[in-house]
Protein backbone atom coordinates (compact mmCIF):
# COMPACT_ATOMS: atom_id res chain seq x y z
CA UNK A 1 0.00 0.00 0.00
CA UNK A 2 2.43 2.53 0.94
CA UNK A 3 3.81 2.51 -3.21
CA UNK A 4 0.86 4.50 -3.54
CA UNK A 5 -0.14 6.00 0.16
CA UNK A 6 3.50 7.65 0.11
CA UNK A 7 2.42 9.77 -3.03
CA UNK A 8 -0.99 11.65 -1.19
CA UNK A 9 -1.68 14.21 1.52
CA UNK A 10 -3.68 13.29 4.47
CA UNK A 11 -6.06 15.46 6.61
CA UNK A 12 -6.68 13.19 9.87
CA UNK A 13 -9.37 14.43 12.32
CA UNK A 14 -9.85 13.00 15.44
CA UNK A 15 -11.43 13.75 18.83
CA UNK A 16 -10.17 10.94 21.03
CA UNK A 17 -6.77 11.87 22.08
CA UNK A 18 -4.81 8.53 22.45
CA UNK A 19 -6.19 7.33 19.10
CA UNK A 20 -5.52 10.50 17.21
CA UNK A 21 -1.60 9.89 18.60
CA UNK A 22 -1.23 6.43 18.05
CA UNK A 23 -3.45 6.13 14.56
CA UNK A 24 -1.33 9.66 13.45
CA UNK A 25 1.87 7.39 13.68
CA UNK A 26 0.57 4.58 12.09
CA UNK A 27 -0.49 7.02 8.96
CA UNK A 28 2.64 8.78 9.44
CA UNK A 29 4.60 5.74 8.03
CA UNK A 30 2.10 5.07 5.04
CA UNK A 31 1.24 8.95 3.65
CA UNK A 32 3.71 11.63 2.24
CA UNK A 33 2.04 14.37 4.72
CA UNK A 34 -0.26 13.97 6.96
CA UNK A 35 -2.04 16.64 8.51
CA UNK A 36 -3.86 16.00 12.31
CA UNK A 37 -7.14 17.76 13.52
CA UNK A 38 -9.48 17.47 16.65
CA UNK A 39 -12.42 18.42 15.83
CA UNK A 40 -14.50 19.07 12.20
CA UNK A 41 -14.19 23.19 13.17
CA UNK A 42 -10.35 22.41 12.94
CA UNK A 43 -10.47 20.32 10.06
CA UNK A 44 -12.28 22.81 7.77
CA UNK A 45 -10.37 25.59 9.05
CA UNK A 46 -7.06 23.43 8.00
CA UNK A 47 -8.22 21.98 4.77
CA UNK A 48 -8.63 25.36 3.62
CA UNK A 49 -5.92 26.74 4.66
CA UNK A 50 -3.70 23.88 3.31
CA UNK A 51 -5.28 25.14 -0.30
CA UNK A 52 -4.32 28.42 -0.06
CA UNK A 53 -0.65 27.66 1.19
CA UNK A 54 -0.17 24.32 -1.63
CA UNK A 55 -2.78 25.96 -4.12
CA UNK A 56 -4.05 22.18 -4.04
CA UNK A 57 -6.34 20.18 -1.97
CA UNK A 58 -5.65 17.35 0.50
CA UNK A 59 -5.70 13.86 -1.60
CA UNK A 60 -7.47 12.36 1.10
CA UNK A 61 -9.47 13.21 4.49
CA UNK A 62 -9.95 10.65 6.88
CA UNK A 63 -12.66 11.76 9.60
CA UNK A 64 -14.48 10.35 13.01
CA UNK A 65 -18.06 10.71 12.92
CA UNK A 66 -19.10 12.15 16.36
CA UNK A 67 -16.72 14.86 17.50
CA UNK A 68 -17.47 18.37 19.46
CA UNK A 69 -17.76 21.82 17.60
CA UNK A 70 -18.66 20.02 14.49
CA UNK A 71 -19.12 16.52 13.22
CA UNK A 72 -17.39 14.68 10.84
CA UNK A 73 -20.73 14.74 8.87
CA UNK A 74 -21.11 18.34 8.76
CA UNK A 75 -17.49 18.85 7.93
CA UNK A 76 -17.96 16.79 4.83
CA UNK A 77 -20.59 18.50 3.54
CA UNK A 78 -18.88 21.91 4.19
CA UNK A 79 -15.79 19.92 1.96
CA UNK A 80 -17.72 18.96 -0.52
CA UNK A 81 -19.45 22.26 -1.03
CA UNK A 82 -15.69 23.35 -1.35
CA UNK A 83 -14.45 20.60 -3.17
CA UNK A 84 -16.85 18.01 -4.69
CA UNK A 85 -14.85 15.32 -5.81
CA UNK A 86 -13.04 15.10 -2.64
CA UNK A 87 -11.99 11.69 -1.52
CA UNK A 88 -13.58 11.01 1.84
CA UNK A 89 -13.34 8.32 4.86
CA UNK A 90 -15.37 8.20 7.58
CA UNK A 91 -14.10 6.35 10.99
CA UNK A 92 -16.42 5.24 13.89
CA UNK A 93 -17.07 3.48 16.85
CA UNK A 94 -19.98 3.78 16.46
CA UNK A 95 -22.95 0.79 14.42
CA UNK A 96 -24.79 3.80 14.16
CA UNK A 97 -27.86 3.17 10.96
CA UNK A 98 -28.92 6.96 10.95
CA UNK A 99 -25.14 7.82 11.24
CA UNK A 100 -24.77 4.90 8.08
CA UNK A 101 -27.85 6.22 6.06
CA UNK A 102 -26.32 10.30 5.75
CA UNK A 103 -22.98 8.82 5.23
CA UNK A 104 -24.52 7.06 2.14
CA UNK A 105 -26.32 9.82 0.86
CA UNK A 106 -23.34 11.96 1.27
CA UNK A 107 -21.36 9.37 -1.12
CA UNK A 108 -18.89 9.18 1.45
CA UNK A 109 -15.45 6.77 -0.08
CA UNK A 110 -14.98 4.61 2.34
CA UNK A 111 -15.94 3.52 6.33
CA UNK A 112 -13.49 2.55 8.97
CA UNK A 113 -14.78 1.10 12.60
CA UNK A 114 -12.64 2.04 14.86
CA UNK A 115 -10.42 0.60 16.50
CA UNK A 116 -8.93 0.70 13.30
CA UNK A 117 -7.17 -3.05 12.32
CA UNK A 118 -4.95 -3.08 9.97
CA UNK A 119 -6.79 -5.59 7.59
CA UNK A 120 -9.94 -3.02 7.16
CA UNK A 121 -7.58 -0.16 6.88
CA UNK A 122 -5.96 -2.34 3.70
CA UNK A 123 -8.90 -3.20 2.35
CA UNK A 124 -10.33 0.03 2.46
CA UNK A 125 -7.57 1.97 1.65
CA UNK A 126 -5.66 0.38 -0.69
CA UNK A 127 -7.90 0.61 -3.53
CA UNK A 128 -8.88 4.33 -2.65
CA UNK A 129 -5.16 5.22 -2.60
CA UNK A 130 -4.51 3.62 -6.10
CA UNK A 131 -7.86 4.96 -7.39
CA UNK A 132 -6.13 8.43 -6.47
CA UNK A 133 -3.02 7.98 -7.55
CA UNK A 134 -4.26 6.52 -10.89
CA UNK A 135 -6.48 9.73 -11.37
CA UNK A 136 -3.64 11.90 -10.64
CA UNK A 137 -1.77 10.43 -13.14
CA UNK A 138 -4.14 10.44 -15.98
CA UNK A 139 -4.36 14.63 -15.77
CA UNK A 140 -0.77 14.69 -15.01
CA UNK A 141 0.36 14.64 -18.82
CA UNK A 142 -1.49 16.54 -21.53
CA UNK A 143 -0.33 15.12 -24.74
CA UNK A 144 -0.46 18.01 -27.55
CA UNK A 145 1.20 16.24 -30.72
CA UNK A 146 2.76 12.95 -31.53
CA UNK A 147 5.31 12.41 -28.96
CA UNK A 148 4.78 15.90 -27.41
CA UNK A 149 3.67 16.14 -23.91
CA UNK A 150 2.87 18.60 -20.91
CA UNK A 151 3.41 17.96 -17.59
CA UNK A 152 0.56 19.81 -15.85
CA UNK A 153 2.06 20.17 -12.20
CA UNK A 154 6.17 20.90 -13.46
CA UNK A 155 4.77 23.12 -15.82
CA UNK A 156 7.31 21.17 -18.52
CA UNK A 157 7.91 20.79 -22.50
CA UNK A 158 8.45 16.86 -23.08
CA UNK A 159 9.35 15.22 -26.21
CA UNK A 160 9.78 11.11 -26.30
CA UNK A 161 9.79 11.91 -22.49
CA UNK A 162 12.57 14.52 -22.48
CA UNK A 163 12.82 18.10 -21.26
CA UNK A 164 12.39 20.57 -23.97
CA UNK A 165 13.93 24.11 -22.14
CA UNK A 166 11.51 27.01 -22.13
CA UNK A 167 12.38 30.46 -20.89
CA UNK A 168 10.01 31.67 -18.19
CA UNK A 169 7.39 33.30 -20.79
CA UNK A 170 7.60 30.55 -23.15
CA UNK A 171 6.42 28.16 -20.18
CA UNK A 172 3.64 30.57 -19.24
CA UNK A 173 2.47 30.57 -22.70
CA UNK A 174 2.34 27.17 -23.22
CA UNK A 175 0.92 26.29 -19.59
CA UNK A 176 -2.17 28.63 -20.89
CA UNK A 177 -2.91 26.94 -24.09
CA UNK A 178 -2.32 23.30 -23.49
CA UNK A 179 -3.83 23.42 -20.37
CA UNK A 180 -7.16 25.75 -22.19
CA UNK A 181 -7.16 23.69 -25.33
CA UNK A 182 -9.50 25.00 -28.18
CA UNK A 183 -9.76 27.87 -26.46
CA UNK A 184 -8.47 30.82 -28.60
CA UNK A 185 -6.35 33.35 -26.36
CA UNK A 186 -6.03 37.53 -27.40
CA UNK A 187 -2.29 38.91 -27.49
CA UNK A 188 -3.56 41.10 -24.85
CA UNK A 189 -5.19 38.45 -22.55
CA UNK A 190 -1.76 36.58 -23.02
CA UNK A 191 0.15 39.52 -22.28
CA UNK A 192 -1.94 40.30 -18.96
CA UNK A 193 -1.20 36.99 -18.18
CA UNK A 194 2.30 36.96 -18.66
CA UNK A 195 2.78 40.24 -16.67
CA UNK A 196 0.32 40.65 -14.20
CA UNK A 197 2.73 41.31 -11.45
CA UNK A 198 4.02 44.40 -13.63
CA UNK A 199 0.72 46.70 -13.86
CA UNK A 200 3.01 49.52 -15.57
CA UNK A 201 3.94 47.49 -18.09
CA UNK A 202 2.30 48.45 -21.51
CA UNK A 203 0.44 46.26 -23.90
CA UNK A 204 2.63 45.22 -26.98
CA UNK A 205 1.05 43.11 -29.91
CA UNK A 206 4.91 42.72 -31.18
CA UNK A 207 6.06 41.41 -27.83
CA UNK A 208 3.38 38.55 -28.06
CA UNK A 209 3.72 37.84 -31.52
CA UNK A 210 7.91 37.49 -31.11
CA UNK A 211 7.30 35.36 -27.82
CA UNK A 212 4.73 32.81 -29.77
CA UNK A 213 6.97 32.97 -33.02
CA UNK A 214 10.50 31.51 -30.70
CA UNK A 215 7.97 29.05 -28.96
CA UNK A 216 6.80 28.11 -31.80
CA UNK A 217 10.20 26.53 -33.23
CA UNK A 218 10.45 24.61 -30.55
CA UNK A 219 7.14 22.48 -31.24
CA UNK A 220 5.67 20.43 -34.13
CA UNK A 221 4.66 22.66 -37.60
CA UNK A 222 1.11 24.11 -37.11
CA UNK A 223 0.55 23.34 -33.15
CA UNK A 224 -0.20 26.82 -32.34
CA UNK A 225 -3.81 27.91 -34.29
CA UNK A 226 -3.32 31.58 -34.94
CA UNK A 227 -7.25 32.79 -35.72
CA UNK A 228 -7.22 36.04 -37.44
CA UNK A 229 -8.15 39.01 -35.56
CA UNK A 230 -8.99 36.83 -32.55
CA UNK A 231 -6.08 34.62 -30.94
CA UNK A 232 -3.99 31.80 -30.30
CA UNK A 233 -4.62 28.63 -29.08
CA UNK A 234 -3.92 24.55 -29.37
CA UNK A 235 -6.59 22.35 -30.67
CA UNK A 236 -7.11 19.42 -29.83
Amino acid sequence: MSTASKRLSLLYVEDDETLREETQELFNFLFHDVTVCKNGEEGLSFYKTYYTTHNKYFDLVISDIKMPLMDGIKMSKEIYAIHKDQKIVITSAYDDKEYLLKLINLKIDGFLQKPLMSKDIKETLFPLCQEIVQSQESTLYIEIAPHYKWNTQKEQLLYHDASIALTKNEQCLLALLCENCNQTFTALEIFETLYYDLPEKKFSHDTIKSLVKRLRKKLPTDLIHTTPYRGYSIKK
